[in-house]
């Protein structure tokens, strides 16, 4: 499960919207514990933004993997997925953040694996550059 980051993330159509995915825990019970919400609670609110006549003339997202799936990456705090579309072009750009300082680029090559794979799963055609 892929989750917003906490940099606000911006969508540009008639004003800057900004949604930074931070669940308010005190709004909830205690059985609800994640402190991010998930893509699949934020997708609506994104896409009722977006969705009109015109095309938003750009847009950042900044998407996350649950920390219950990162544990799976050697040496990694967390992982992004970094999503911008300006002038009707979507760049893709990944990063990840290490445990601790190391020149072993491992868990990187696997988090680009996994999302080359998903995007191929979900029939995302993408390129990659080097």
């Amino acid at each position: 499960m892929l989750l917003p980051y906490q940099t606000p993330d911006t969508l540009w159509r008639c004003a800057y919207l900004s949604i930074d995915g931070k669940r308010d825990l005190d709004y909830y019970d205690e059985t609800v514990t994640e402190p991010w919400c998930s893509w699949s609670e934020i997708k609506p609110l994104v896409f009722q933004a977006v969705k009109g006549k015109k095309t938003p003339k750009n847009m950042k997202l900044v998407l996350s993997l649950s920390q219950k799936k990162t544990a799976a990456f050697p040496n990694t705090k967390a992982l992004f997925w970094n999503l911008l579309f300006r002038e009707d072009t979507l760049l893709c750009t990944l990063s990840a953040a290490q445990e601790s300082f190391s020149l072993d680029k491992t868990h990187e090559a696997q988090w680009e694996s996994w999302v080359l794979d998903f995007c191929q799963s979900h029939g995302i055609a993408i390129q990659k550059e080097n």
